[in-house]
């Protein structure tokens, strides 16, 4: 017959499960600031060729095709950065269920 588990393994075994989700929650803020970051320096780039368009007059044309791409693609990254928010909030979730897992027993 089987033996139960004591108490203080079940809290330990709680503990390194939130543990785990806690590590999970930082990678997954880690790379969702590294996103949000990344269009930031898109939108600087974007602004410094805007600049540069009113300068230089033969650069009109080029520059609207390089403007979608660039708004294309901080598009992209703010959806990304969406994605790995919700999982993130998941994450928070099986926290506290974790969390009041613990309590409870």
């Amino acid at each position: 017959m089987a033996k139960a588990k004591g108490l203080p393994t079940l809290i330990r075994l709680q503990q390194r499960e939130l543990d785990n989700l806690r590590k999970r929650m930082v990678i997954l803020q880690q790379n969702r600031e590294s996103l949000l970051a990344q269009a930031e320096a898109l939108l600087a780039e974007l602004e410094n060729e805007v600049r540069l368009a009113g300068e230089l007059a033969g650069m009109g044309g080029f520059f609207g095709d390089y403007s979608k791409r660039i708004k294309a693609q901080r598009e992209g990254l703010f959806k990304e950065a969406a994605k790995l928010e919700k999982k993130n909030h998941g994450i928070g979730g099986g926290n506290q269920q974790c969390i009041f897992g613990t309590k409870k027993i």
